[in-house]
């Protein structure tokens, strides 16, 4: 389980930050994400929305 402000992998490439989440159509709860630097900790502009079942702890 993933919670607001961890910083996440995505399954196949991406560091984010996690600003918010909401159920989507199929019933999945949904990650509202903003891509980040992994080395300098800053963000990137944009944002996208990805399953949870898309993501992985970030180590």
């Amino acid at each position: 389980m993933f919670s607001v402000n961890q910083i996440v992998r995505g399954h196949v490439a991406g560091v984010f930050v996690i600003l918010s989440f909401r159920i989507g159509a199929d019933g999945e709860r949904w990650a509202n994400l903003k891509e980040i630097n992994p080395v300098t900790q800053k963000t990137y502009p944009g944002g996208l929305s990805l399953p949870e079942s898309a993501l992985r702890q970030y180590h």
